[in-house]
């Protein structure tokens, strides 16, 4: 997608607690990933919600400009940025 003239990878979704109690939630990353499954580009985002109670959930929205999909062989993926 274009984004003020950028090309940029725009990865949507919702995170979900799905346990017993109030969970913190992470920050989020996106990460683009060659043949290899080496990372090759990664952004990272702040969480999408401070704290989920049981059962809720939060959307999110990470973007990635300029993004090398021609390198991007392994596909991308969206992971917890915990450091």
């Amino acid at each position: 997608q274009r984004i003020n003239g950028i090309e940029t990878l725009v990865v949507q979704g919702y995170v979900a607690n799905i346990g017993d109690i109030p969970r913190t939630v992470p920050g989020i990353r996106l990460d683009l990933y060659n043949e290899k499954k080496e990372v090759i580009q990664s952004e990272a985002a702040p969480a999408p919600a401070g704290l989920l109670d049981p059962g809720a959930s939060a959307a999110f929205d990470i973007r990635l400009k300029l993004p090398q999909l021609s390198l991007a062989k392994g596909g991308y993926a969206v992971v917890w940025d915990i450091k």
